[in-house]
């Protein structure tokens, strides 16, 4: 079993070399050129949805796994950071390093997965461990409103079937009553749901939320995490079982930020990915529950039972602090966020290519054969 040592502190200057600089805009282009190619396929097939829906949801899931791989791709190429995968008794057989050292996870094909929250690169790392498990074409994530208004990406979103929540209950229950519904009888399809119960980052801006709602409620506020909320979670479980089993949990850690610091406040995109200035180390421990013995169905017995799931991750983020790691009743897989291989890097293009293909094809014997223009 490896491990990392205690947690080391990252310094970044504000100063940027010219390779900064050509990495910023390189990083930049990969992502834009390759979501403009991505939007464009999904433009293309939605008239699939007038015609068959089983047809158009595959062609968008096919859509959202080439998103999967540039995201990826960004990590690796930008971002590459060692990642220290790690659980408890309860996935137990389910992490794997490959011959050549990736990850490879056999998660089921349908689950919740629920994290805290420490930066806005945390969603890029579960769709990777998506990945390990061919689930990344099968991914849909609760994001705040505002996110679906950004150019291209927020487009692409919108066809992902991701859920958008404007965090006031009574406006947003509806449209999450609908998608919920719309993924519960598509039991026969994969389904990752990824949510935050915090509701955002942990952040020197977020903490005093979370101390606000502690006092509200009479308990004592985390130091590590923010105070989760179950109303959204316990609404997901209710909807959505019985088509889903379990519910994972993934605790997430970042080598560079001192404890009482905040990770999103030193770790932020532009310093990630355009400056090469990431954490030295990522490390994620999963642990899965049974939604059968989840007590959904009572609201004070839920908020219960999450409230102690987080003091478990205060405690277990104490200890990763400390000595650097998480403790793991499994071995620990020391890998990286990668491709299997680069030429799945195609897959972001072949829709694309292939529309244009026979379009020229079909352009082609019209003119020749039907005599057209």
């Amino acid at each position: 079993m490896e491990h990392s040592s205690p947690v080391t502190v990252v310094r970044n200057s504000k100063s940027h070399t010219a390779w900064e600089i050509l990495r910023f805009l390189s990083v930049n282009l990969w992502i834009l050129s390759s979501s403009l190619i991505i939007v464009s396929t999904q433009v293309i097939g939605a008239p699939l949805h007038f015609c068959k829906k089983d047809w158009y949801y595959a062609h968008i899931a096919r859509t959202k796994a080439a998103f999967g791989i540039v995201l990826i791709v960004a990590t690796q190429w930008f971002a590459p950071a060692p990642v220290y995968i790690s659980g408890d008794k309860s996935v137990r057989g389910q992490l794997h390093r490959s011959k050549d050292g990736r990850l490879e996870t056999s998660f089921p094909e349908r689950i919740i997965m629920i994290s805290n929250h420490q930066i806005y690169t945390d969603w890029l790392y579960i769709w990777w461990i998506s990945y390990t498990s061919k689930m990344h074409q099968a991914i849909y994530i609760v994001l705040k409103d505002s996110l679906k208004w950004i150019p291209v990406l927020g487009w692409g979103m919108q066809m992902y079937g991701f859920i958008f929540m404007r965090r006031k209950w009574e406006q947003d229950k509806p449209n999450l009553s609908k998608r919920l519904s719309e993924l519960s009888a598509s039991r026969n399809y994969p389904m990752w749901l990824l949510l935050y119960p915090e509701g955002t980052v942990h952040a020197s801006n977020t903490v005093q939320m979370s101390a606000e709602y502690a006092k509200k409620k009479g308990i004592k506020d985390l130091r590590y995490l923010l105070l989760p909320r179950s109303t959204g979670l316990r609404f997901c479980i209710q909807n959505l079982f019985p088509s889903i089993d379990y519910v994972y949990d993934c605790t997430i850690g970042y080598e560079g930020n001192p404890p009482g610091s905040y990770a999103q406040d030193i770790f932020d995109l532009r310093t990630i990915y355009g400056e090469g200035k990431g954490p030295i180390g990522v490390h994620m421990h999963f642990r899965r529950y049974l939604v059968s013995d989840i007590p959904y169905d009572n609201e004070v017995a839920f908020e219960d039972w999450l409230l102690k799931r987080w003091k478990e991750k205060e405690e277990m983020l104490d200890y990763f602090y400390t000595n650097g790691h998480f403790h793991s009743d499994v071995d620990v897989v020391k890998t990286q966020a990668k491709l299997e291989s680069l030429l799945e890097i195609f897959d972001i293009f072949n829709g694309l290519l292939a529309f244009i293909l026979v379009s020229y094809l079909a352009s082609k014997i019209a003119r020749e054969f039907l005599g057209l223009w």
